[in-house]
């Protein structure tokens, strides 16, 4: 039995160095692949910055656009383009809040207090229409403002408590 017990301990500590060998050997094979990987988007980066540069410094259009549109793989390099998608559709599809906002601040929002009250602005009346700035409302509440509003307190006393 004791022969048996020393084999079987040899078995797995032979079975647990070859299982740290094969671990050891796919860590080897998962970092070469992963350094082949960064060195493919390495040139591809490069590749596509040649392309911008050489497309600032005005080479023939037919020869920029095949350079820039192609790639190892045969496809564009501008992704989600041909579906519509970021700054390209503007004024399409805009939503009457999003029009009412940029006519309100212009394109883009408010710009670092560009648009703060100045003398002139304040002095300007031609927005101003009475009839919709009346103070009717207010003369209404003050006239009423006698009354004081009842209270949860103050419901039931006007009534008798019937049971």
């Amino acid at each position: 039995a004791k022969v048996k017990a020393k084999l079987l301990v040899e078995r797995k500590k032979m079975d647990a160095t070859a299982n740290r060998i094969k671990e050891k050997e796919a860590r080897k094979y998962a970092k070469q692949v992963h350094s082949k990987r960064l060195q493919e988007k390495a040139k591809r980066k490069r590749q596509e910055l040649e392309n911008i540069k050489t497309m600032g410094s005005g080479e023939s259009n037919e020869k920029m656009q095949m350079g820039w549109l192609s790639s190892k793989d045969g496809s564009s390099s501008n992704n989600g383009s041909a579906k519509g998608r970021g700054r390209g559709n503007k004024g399409q599809n805009r939503s009457k809040k999003r029009e009412l906002a940029d006519k309100k601040f212009g394109f883009g929002g408010k710009k670092k207090r560009l648009r703060s009250n100045t003398a002139e602005s304040s002095a300007d009346m031609s927005g101003w229409n009475p009839t919709v700035n009346s103070n009717k409302k207010r003369n209404k509440a003050g006239a009423d403002s006698g009354k004081k509003k009842r209270g949860n307190r103050n419901k039931g006393q006007g009534r008798s408590n019937r049971k």
